[in-house]
């Protein structure tokens, strides 16, 4: 493609999503990251207070890198603090909104600030076409739905991982919004089954704690977080994958399920009937509702051959989201951001 030469400055702060975007642009152009982390004692807030730093260190790398393009992966911090600084360098600037970035974690002054940011940036990139809507409505007037993009650089053969049937995952961050109680209450009734949670965060206790008040600690194991690699294999030891959030934009984990070619079950909610259709390549619930998880998953486990046929279907739909595929749809969107030149 033309413009190899384009520089575009990727800010963000989560490896998970970073990493990808960077590997995946830099087949087409020349890509700056400017990564950070989170400072722990600081605890909530945090985020506002690393604004003004961020911001600088945006201006600088964009100055003395000869930067074209700013893309925010998060909308907050960093795409409130790109769109900022793009502004006062008169450059474009894009953020990527992937969901818990506007459904959970905008609230208040920061809600604010995100939609100033995607009001005044001159492109945002939404995973799905929920999201696209919600920025709409907080004045984002460019917007595209673009996937995050899927590596599978690193996933295994599954002929090398043995699948165990009546084996259930969730890789999810262990925080309220992702339901998982109800899917501990939904297993509460059903015999001869295996539940992996793989993730950490808040909510870890509560929930080890309710497995246990519901007598479930032979069949739920709690795996914390595991290097990617391990996940994968995770995944592809697993026969379905479940995920009964409240909120979502259009879940990584639920994508990388599918790569393995697992069975899914999940909440009809955010962007997942986006890629899940009931009855095609999964089954969908109604949040909060354990009555009808639980009939999902024993419906789900009594028909191993519908898991398999589902399965396979899934791994063919999931190329769409290819990192190859999804970044060249990133570039041309952030190439279609740069003012026009005279003789182009």
């Amino acid at each position: 493609m033309e413009m190899r030469n384009l520089r575009i400055l990727l800010v963000g702060h989560l490896p998970m999503h970073l990493d990808p975007l960077a590997r995946g642009l830099r087949a087409f152009c020349e890509i700056e990251t400017l990564s950070w982390k989170p400072i722990p004692i600081f605890g909530r807030g945090s985020s506002l207070l690393i604004v003004p730093l961020l911001i600088l260190h945006i201006l600088f790398r964009s100055v003395v890198r000869g930067v074209d393009v700013i893309f925010a992966q998060y909308a907050f911090p960093d795409g409130f603090s790109s769109t900022l600084a793009s502004r006062l360098l008169g450059i474009p600037s894009a953020i990527q909104v992937i969901g818990s970035d506007i459904l959970v974690a905008a609230k208040g002054v920061k809600r604010r600030m995100i939609g100033w940011a995607v009001s005044r940036a001159s492109g945002v990139i939404c995973v799905s076409r929920q999201l696209e809507a919600l920025v709409r409505d907080m004045g984002a007037v460019n917007t595209a739905v673009i996937p995050s993009p899927l590596d599978f650089s690193d996933l295994p053969q599954p002929m090398e991982v043995k699948r165990v049937e009546n084996r259930l995952i969730t890789v999810a961050m262990l925080t309220k919004v992702k339901g998982l109680d109800v899917l501990l209450r939904a297993l509460y009734s059903i015999p001869e089954i295996e539940l992996l949670v793989v993730g950490n965060g808040p909510e870890r206790t509560n929930l080890e704690r309710l497995a246990k008040g519901l007598e479930l600690r032979g069949k739920v194991r709690f795996l914390g977080e595991v290097p990617h690699s391990e996940v994968w294999r995770h995944l592809l030891s697993s026969s379905v994958f479940v995920l009964p959030s409240l909120s979502e934009g259009l879940p990584r984990a639920l994508l990388e399920a599918m790569a393995c070619g697992l069975f899914i079950i999940a909440s009809e909610v955010g962007g997942i009937p986006e890629v899940v259709r009931n009855g095609w390549n999964g089954t969908l619930v109604e949040p909060r509702n354990t009555e009808a998880l639980r009939e999902a998953i024993e419906k789900a486990m009594a028909d191993r051959e519908k898991i398999r046929i589902v399965g396979e279907r899934n791994r063919l739909e999931v190329q769409a989201f290819d990192l190859e595929k999804v970044a060249e749809r990133q570039f041309r969107f952030l190439v279609s951001l740069l003012p026009e030149r005279e003789g182009d």
